[in-house]
């Protein structure tokens, strides 16, 4: 079964994302914290990594550097509401990120974010670019 790890330190946005994607093919795994979220990189594999921009310690962007060197093969989102353009932009560039989603979400962007994700279509357009 495909593996997806959603990180925010909100406890409403893990409980949402749940609720909204209940229905899904694939296994969602919550971590309420970065440090916590690379734990559960380094005991499996996640096909896709989906991580809130402001958290304690290490924003989602030092986040998904980390676990793109754990799993260099899974999907890395960032989950934002936060303007943090100068950051995202770069991570988008460096291949840190594969894409963005802002919150407030709607169930379909995120889950339509997910399957572009897993069926290969996010990974080849970020490839595409120079």
């Amino acid at each position: 079964m495909r593996r997806c790890l959603f990180v925010d330190d909100e406890p409403l946005i893990p409980s949402s994302i749940r609720r909204l994607l209940r229905a899904e093919p694939y296994e969602c795994v919550f971590a309420e914290h970065p440090h916590a979220a690379l734990v559960a990189c380094r005991a499996g594999p996640f096909d896709v990594v989906v991580s809130d921009f402001r958290m304690p310690e290490m924003n989602g962007v030092e986040l998904l550097r980390e676990v793109r060197v754990l799993l260099p093969e899974s999907v890395r989102l960032l989950l934002t509401g936060q303007s943090c353009p100068i950051a995202t932009v770069a991570a988008l560039r460096d291949g840190t990120l594969h894409d963005v989603l802002l919150k407030p979400f709607e169930r379909e962007t995120l889950a339509g974010a997910i399957r572009a994700a897993l069926s290969g279509e996010l990974q080849q357009q970020v490839r595409s670019h120079p």
